[in-house]
Protein backbone atom coordinates (compact mmCIF):
# COMPACT_ATOMS: atom_id res chain seq x y z
CA UNK A 1 0.00 0.00 0.00
CA UNK A 2 1.19 3.50 -0.72
CA UNK A 3 2.77 5.40 2.11
CA UNK A 4 1.19 8.75 2.89
CA UNK A 5 4.27 10.59 1.63
CA UNK A 6 4.36 8.69 -1.68
CA UNK A 7 1.65 10.93 -3.13
CA UNK A 8 3.94 13.95 -2.73
CA UNK A 9 6.09 15.19 -5.58
CA UNK A 10 8.82 16.04 -3.10
CA UNK A 11 9.24 15.55 0.61
CA UNK A 12 8.92 18.60 2.89
CA UNK A 13 12.20 18.48 4.80
CA UNK A 14 12.13 21.85 6.56
CA UNK A 15 9.63 23.11 9.12
CA UNK A 16 8.31 25.78 6.74
CA UNK A 17 7.69 23.31 3.90
CA UNK A 18 5.98 20.87 6.28
CA UNK A 19 3.71 23.69 7.43
CA UNK A 20 2.90 24.47 3.80
CA UNK A 21 1.93 20.86 3.06
CA UNK A 22 -0.14 20.75 6.25
CA UNK A 23 -1.93 23.92 5.16
CA UNK A 24 -2.96 22.31 1.86
CA UNK A 25 -4.19 19.19 3.67
CA UNK A 26 -6.17 21.26 6.16
CA UNK A 27 -7.64 23.23 3.26
CA UNK A 28 -8.67 19.99 1.57
CA UNK A 29 -10.34 18.84 4.78
CA UNK A 30 -12.33 22.07 5.06
CA UNK A 31 -13.40 22.03 1.43
CA UNK A 32 -14.49 18.38 1.54
CA UNK A 33 -16.50 18.98 4.71
CA UNK A 34 -18.26 22.12 3.52
CA UNK A 35 -18.43 21.89 -0.27
CA UNK A 36 -17.61 18.38 -1.45
CA UNK A 37 -15.00 16.77 -3.65
CA UNK A 38 -16.27 18.25 -6.91
CA UNK A 39 -15.43 21.75 -5.67
CA UNK A 40 -11.93 20.83 -4.52
CA UNK A 41 -9.97 22.09 -7.52
CA UNK A 42 -6.32 22.90 -7.06
CA UNK A 43 -7.12 26.60 -7.37
CA UNK A 44 -9.80 26.31 -4.69
CA UNK A 45 -7.51 24.39 -2.35
CA UNK A 46 -4.72 26.93 -2.84
CA UNK A 47 -7.03 29.86 -2.08
CA UNK A 48 -8.37 28.23 1.09
CA UNK A 49 -4.83 27.37 2.20
CA UNK A 50 -3.66 30.94 1.56
CA UNK A 51 -0.94 29.97 -0.91
CA UNK A 52 -0.49 30.25 -4.66
CA UNK A 53 -1.46 27.31 -6.85
CA UNK A 54 2.18 27.20 -7.90
CA UNK A 55 3.12 26.38 -4.32
CA UNK A 56 0.61 23.54 -4.35
CA UNK A 57 2.16 22.08 -7.49
CA UNK A 58 5.57 22.04 -5.84
CA UNK A 59 4.27 19.20 -3.64
CA UNK A 60 1.24 17.69 -5.41
CA UNK A 61 0.49 16.70 -9.00
CA UNK A 62 -3.25 17.35 -8.78
CA UNK A 63 -6.21 17.53 -6.45
CA UNK A 64 -6.40 13.73 -6.23
CA UNK A 65 -2.91 13.74 -4.72
CA UNK A 66 -3.87 16.34 -2.13
CA UNK A 67 -7.10 14.62 -1.15
CA UNK A 68 -5.53 11.17 -1.29
CA UNK A 69 -2.73 12.27 1.04
CA UNK A 70 -5.31 13.66 3.47
CA UNK A 71 -7.41 10.49 3.36
CA UNK A 72 -4.41 8.21 3.87
CA UNK A 73 -3.14 10.28 6.78
CA UNK A 74 -6.48 10.39 8.58
CA UNK A 75 -7.36 6.72 8.01
CA UNK A 76 -3.97 5.64 9.31
CA UNK A 77 -4.53 7.79 12.38
CA UNK A 78 -7.90 6.08 12.86
CA UNK A 79 -6.12 2.72 12.93
CA UNK A 80 -3.63 3.95 15.52
CA UNK A 81 -6.42 5.25 17.75
CA UNK A 82 -8.28 1.94 17.47
CA UNK A 83 -5.13 0.04 18.50
CA UNK A 84 -4.79 2.26 21.58
CA UNK A 85 -8.42 1.55 22.56
CA UNK A 86 -8.07 -2.19 21.99
CA UNK A 87 -4.80 -2.38 23.93
CA UNK A 88 -6.35 -0.47 26.83
CA UNK A 89 -9.59 -2.47 26.91
CA UNK A 90 -10.08 -4.46 30.09
CA UNK A 91 -12.78 -6.86 31.21
CA UNK A 92 -14.98 -9.31 29.42
CA UNK A 93 -15.71 -10.00 25.77
CA UNK A 94 -18.65 -7.58 25.54
CA UNK A 95 -16.65 -4.73 27.06
CA UNK A 96 -13.89 -5.24 24.50
CA UNK A 97 -16.40 -5.32 21.64
CA UNK A 98 -18.16 -2.23 22.98
CA UNK A 99 -14.94 -0.22 23.25
CA UNK A 100 -13.58 -1.21 19.83
CA UNK A 101 -16.81 -0.76 17.89
CA UNK A 102 -17.75 2.47 19.64
CA UNK A 103 -14.32 3.87 18.75
CA UNK A 104 -14.64 2.77 15.12
CA UNK A 105 -18.12 4.25 14.70
CA UNK A 106 -17.12 7.57 16.26
CA UNK A 107 -13.97 7.92 14.18
CA UNK A 108 -15.68 7.08 10.93
CA UNK A 109 -18.62 9.39 11.53
CA UNK A 110 -16.11 12.16 12.27
CA UNK A 111 -14.46 11.42 8.90
CA UNK A 112 -17.67 10.88 6.96
CA UNK A 113 -16.60 13.45 4.36
CA UNK A 114 -13.54 11.35 3.58
CA UNK A 115 -15.48 8.09 3.28
CA UNK A 116 -18.07 9.78 1.06
CA UNK A 117 -15.27 11.01 -1.18
CA UNK A 118 -13.86 7.48 -1.48
CA UNK A 119 -17.27 5.95 -2.11
CA UNK A 120 -18.37 8.61 -4.59
CA UNK A 121 -15.15 8.78 -6.60
CA UNK A 122 -13.46 5.36 -6.48
CA UNK A 123 -11.92 5.90 -9.91
CA UNK A 124 -9.71 8.64 -8.43
CA UNK A 125 -8.47 6.48 -5.56
CA UNK A 126 -7.58 3.08 -6.94
CA UNK A 127 -11.06 1.96 -8.02
CA UNK A 128 -12.02 0.42 -4.67
CA UNK A 129 -15.13 1.01 -2.60
CA UNK A 130 -14.60 2.84 0.68
CA UNK A 131 -14.68 -0.30 2.92
CA UNK A 132 -12.11 -2.11 0.79
CA UNK A 133 -9.87 0.97 0.59
CA UNK A 134 -10.04 1.47 4.37
CA UNK A 135 -9.35 -2.18 5.14
CA UNK A 136 -6.29 -2.35 2.91
CA UNK A 137 -4.89 0.83 4.44
CA UNK A 138 -5.70 0.14 8.09
CA UNK A 139 -5.26 -3.63 8.44
CA UNK A 140 -1.43 -3.51 8.42
CA UNK A 141 -1.57 -1.07 11.36
CA UNK A 142 -4.46 -2.45 13.42
CA UNK A 143 -4.92 -6.06 12.34
CA UNK A 144 -2.46 -7.70 14.72
CA UNK A 145 -3.73 -5.83 17.77
CA UNK A 146 -7.37 -6.64 17.00
CA UNK A 147 -6.59 -10.31 16.36
CA UNK A 148 -4.62 -10.65 19.59
CA UNK A 149 -7.42 -9.10 21.60
CA UNK A 150 -10.33 -10.92 19.98
CA UNK A 151 -8.87 -14.37 19.30
CA UNK A 152 -8.35 -15.18 22.97
CA UNK A 153 -12.02 -14.48 23.68
CA UNK A 154 -13.16 -16.63 20.77
CA UNK A 155 -11.00 -19.50 21.99
CA UNK A 156 -12.47 -19.25 25.48
CA UNK A 157 -15.93 -19.39 23.97
CA UNK A 158 -15.01 -22.74 22.47
CA UNK A 159 -15.17 -21.66 18.85
CA UNK A 160 -13.49 -24.14 16.54
CA UNK A 161 -13.14 -21.74 13.63
CA UNK A 162 -11.43 -18.74 15.17
CA UNK A 163 -9.52 -17.51 12.10
CA UNK A 164 -12.42 -17.42 9.62
CA UNK A 165 -14.63 -15.92 12.33
CA UNK A 166 -12.11 -13.15 12.86
CA UNK A 167 -11.87 -12.52 9.13
CA UNK A 168 -15.62 -12.37 8.55
CA UNK A 169 -16.45 -10.48 11.75
CA UNK A 170 -13.78 -7.82 11.35
CA UNK A 171 -14.71 -7.25 7.73
CA UNK A 172 -18.37 -6.85 8.65
CA UNK A 173 -17.50 -4.20 11.24
CA UNK A 174 -15.33 -2.45 8.66
CA UNK A 175 -18.03 -2.51 5.97
CA UNK A 176 -20.94 -1.59 8.24
CA UNK A 177 -19.19 1.36 9.88
CA UNK A 178 -17.91 2.68 6.55
CA UNK A 179 -21.36 2.59 4.99
CA UNK A 180 -22.95 4.07 8.12
CA UNK A 181 -20.58 7.03 7.78
CA UNK A 182 -21.23 7.34 4.04
CA UNK A 183 -25.01 7.08 4.16
CA UNK A 184 -25.60 8.82 7.53
CA UNK A 185 -29.12 7.39 8.04
CA UNK A 186 -30.94 9.98 10.14
CA UNK A 187 -33.18 7.32 11.72
CA UNK A 188 -30.21 5.33 13.09
CA UNK A 189 -28.32 6.99 15.98
CA UNK A 190 -24.63 6.16 16.25
CA UNK A 191 -25.27 4.59 19.66
CA UNK A 192 -27.81 2.21 18.11
CA UNK A 193 -25.41 1.19 15.37
CA UNK A 194 -22.74 0.51 18.00
CA UNK A 195 -25.00 -1.57 20.23
CA UNK A 196 -26.40 -3.52 17.28
CA UNK A 197 -22.95 -4.43 16.02
CA UNK A 198 -21.87 -5.44 19.52
CA UNK A 199 -24.86 -7.76 19.92
CA UNK A 200 -24.53 -9.23 16.42
CA UNK A 201 -20.83 -10.00 16.91
CA UNK A 202 -21.50 -11.47 20.33
CA UNK A 203 -24.23 -13.75 19.02
CA UNK A 204 -22.07 -14.72 16.07
CA UNK A 205 -19.12 -15.66 18.26
CA UNK A 206 -21.28 -17.86 20.48
CA UNK A 207 -23.29 -19.53 17.70
CA UNK A 208 -22.70 -22.93 16.16
CA UNK A 209 -21.15 -23.32 12.73
CA UNK A 210 -24.27 -24.55 10.92
CA UNK A 211 -26.20 -21.58 9.51
CA UNK A 212 -29.85 -21.65 8.48
CA UNK A 213 -30.84 -22.75 4.98
CA UNK A 214 -32.45 -19.35 4.42
CA UNK A 215 -29.20 -17.47 5.13
CA UNK A 216 -27.11 -19.90 3.08
CA UNK A 217 -29.42 -19.40 0.10
CA UNK A 218 -29.32 -15.63 0.54
CA UNK A 219 -25.52 -15.52 0.64
CA UNK A 220 -25.36 -17.80 -2.42
CA UNK A 221 -27.48 -15.28 -4.36
CA UNK A 222 -25.27 -12.44 -3.22
CA UNK A 223 -22.16 -14.35 -4.32
CA UNK A 224 -23.70 -14.88 -7.75
CA UNK A 225 -24.37 -11.15 -8.04
CA UNK A 226 -20.76 -10.38 -7.09
CA UNK A 227 -19.36 -12.85 -9.61
CA UNK A 228 -21.59 -11.31 -12.29
CA UNK A 229 -19.88 -7.99 -11.46
CA UNK A 230 -23.09 -6.09 -11.01
CA UNK A 231 -22.32 -2.54 -9.94
CA UNK A 232 -22.29 -2.20 -6.12
CA UNK A 233 -24.22 1.07 -6.25
CA UNK A 234 -27.01 -0.67 -8.17
CA UNK A 235 -27.16 -3.48 -5.63
CA UNK A 236 -27.07 -1.51 -2.36
CA UNK A 237 -30.71 -0.32 -2.32
CA UNK A 238 -31.91 -3.80 -3.21
CA UNK A 239 -29.88 -5.34 -0.38
CA UNK A 240 -31.30 -2.90 2.15
CA UNK A 241 -34.83 -3.73 1.05
CA UNK A 242 -34.15 -7.47 1.00
CA UNK A 243 -32.77 -7.50 4.54
CA UNK A 244 -35.54 -5.20 5.77
CA UNK A 245 -38.20 -7.51 4.35
CA UNK A 246 -36.68 -10.50 6.08
CA UNK A 247 -36.34 -8.76 9.44
CA UNK A 248 -39.86 -7.36 9.29
CA UNK A 249 -41.09 -10.90 9.78
CA UNK A 250 -40.27 -10.20 13.43
CA UNK A 251 -42.93 -7.69 14.39
CA UNK A 252 -42.84 -5.29 17.31
CA UNK A 253 -39.34 -3.87 16.92
CA UNK A 254 -38.76 -0.11 17.06
CA UNK A 255 -37.84 1.59 13.79
CA UNK A 256 -34.36 2.74 14.83
CA UNK A 257 -33.55 -0.75 16.14
CA UNK A 258 -34.78 -2.40 12.96
CA UNK A 259 -32.93 -0.01 10.66
CA UNK A 260 -29.62 -0.45 12.48
CA UNK A 261 -29.92 -4.20 11.93
CA UNK A 262 -30.85 -3.60 8.29
CA UNK A 263 -27.70 -1.51 7.81
CA UNK A 264 -25.55 -4.25 9.38
CA UNK A 265 -27.19 -7.06 7.41
CA UNK A 266 -27.02 -5.28 4.08
CA UNK A 267 -23.36 -4.42 4.67
CA UNK A 268 -22.65 -8.14 4.59
CA UNK A 269 -23.08 -7.85 0.83
CA UNK A 270 -19.87 -5.83 0.69
CA UNK A 271 -18.07 -8.60 2.58
CA UNK A 272 -19.53 -11.26 0.30
CA UNK A 273 -18.57 -9.24 -2.76
CA UNK A 274 -14.98 -8.90 -1.59
CA UNK A 275 -14.72 -12.60 -0.71
CA UNK A 276 -16.25 -13.67 -4.03
CA UNK A 277 -14.14 -11.44 -6.25
CA UNK A 278 -10.83 -11.30 -4.37
CA UNK A 279 -10.84 -14.12 -1.81
CA UNK A 280 -8.28 -14.39 0.97
CA UNK A 281 -4.96 -16.10 1.27
CA UNK A 282 -5.92 -18.35 4.16
CA UNK A 283 -9.61 -19.26 3.81
CA UNK A 284 -11.68 -20.82 1.04
CA UNK A 285 -14.51 -18.84 -0.51
CA UNK A 286 -16.99 -21.55 0.52
CA UNK A 287 -15.91 -21.45 4.17
CA UNK A 288 -16.23 -17.68 4.24
CA UNK A 289 -19.67 -17.89 2.64
CA UNK A 290 -20.74 -20.10 5.55
CA UNK A 291 -19.39 -17.53 8.00
CA UNK A 292 -21.35 -14.78 6.24
CA UNK A 293 -24.50 -16.89 6.49
CA UNK A 294 -23.84 -17.32 10.23
CA UNK A 295 -23.47 -13.54 10.52
CA UNK A 296 -26.79 -13.05 8.74
CA UNK A 297 -28.39 -15.45 11.21
CA UNK A 298 -26.90 -13.39 14.03
CA UNK A 299 -28.49 -10.23 12.61
CA UNK A 300 -31.89 -11.96 12.57
CA UNK A 301 -31.34 -13.29 16.10
CA UNK A 302 -30.44 -9.79 17.34
CA UNK A 303 -33.77 -8.49 16.06
CA UNK A 304 -35.61 -11.28 17.86
CA UNK A 305 -33.86 -10.33 21.11
CA UNK A 306 -35.15 -6.76 20.75
CA UNK A 307 -38.80 -7.84 20.72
Amino acid sequence: MLAVESRLRKQPTQARSRMTVDAFLEAADRVLRREGYETASTNRLARVAGFSVGSLYQYFDDKQAVVGTLIDRELRQEARELVAVVDAAQGDWRMLLQAAIECTVQLRVAHAHLYRTLEGHPEDFGGRQAPCYARRLQAPLAGDAVQRAVASHLVRLGAGRVEPQLTAGCRLVNAATCMFAVEAPAHVPAEQMTSTLVRVLGLYAEAGETPSAESLACIARWRDDAKAQRAPEDVRARRLQEVRSRLLQNRGIATHELEAAVQVGASLDLVVREFATQGTASHSADDLAVECACLLDAVAAEVLLER
